[in-house]
């Protein structure tokens, strides 16, 4: 059986911190994003909008970028059906004034993670 060897993560990181074991930290970690995924967390009705925001903003906040290492975590990624946008809000309260929304007008849920990745991670980081 052939190994991988990575640097240790900063999830995996912060599961040390709290007492989990190196060697038990990968495990615990694929547990904890199996049960994001998990139907009792997650509801995964086709296209859920805020359901995919959640996700995504789950995601990113496990990145240095999203994550506390900025000092400015990214807080929420809300999507706002009236304006058929999708608005992140940061600690700091940046993007609460519209500066960061991305248009999502008329997307599919897999064409709205594109717009997510194109107009907000790509030009944020």
């Amino acid at each position: 059986m052939n190994t991988i060897k990575a640097r240790l993560g900063k999830a995996e990181q912060i599961l040390m911190d709290y007492g989990i074991s190196q060697n038990d930290a990968p495990a615990a970690l694929q547990a904890a994003a199996r049960a994001l995924l998990d139907r009792d967390v997650y509801d995964l009705t086709l296209d859920d909008r805020q359901m995919i925001c959640s996700a995504m903003r789950d995601a990113i906040r496990l990145t240095e970028n999203g994550g506390a290492a900025e000092g400015n975590p990214l807080v929420d990624l809300v999507y706002m059906p009236d304006e058929e946008k999708v608005r992140p809000v940061f600690a700091n309260g940046a993007g609460r004034n519209g500066y960061y929304d991305i248009h999502v007008a008329g997307d599919s849920g897999t064409a709205m993670i594109t717009d997510i990745t194109n107009q907000f991670i790509r030009k944020m980081w």
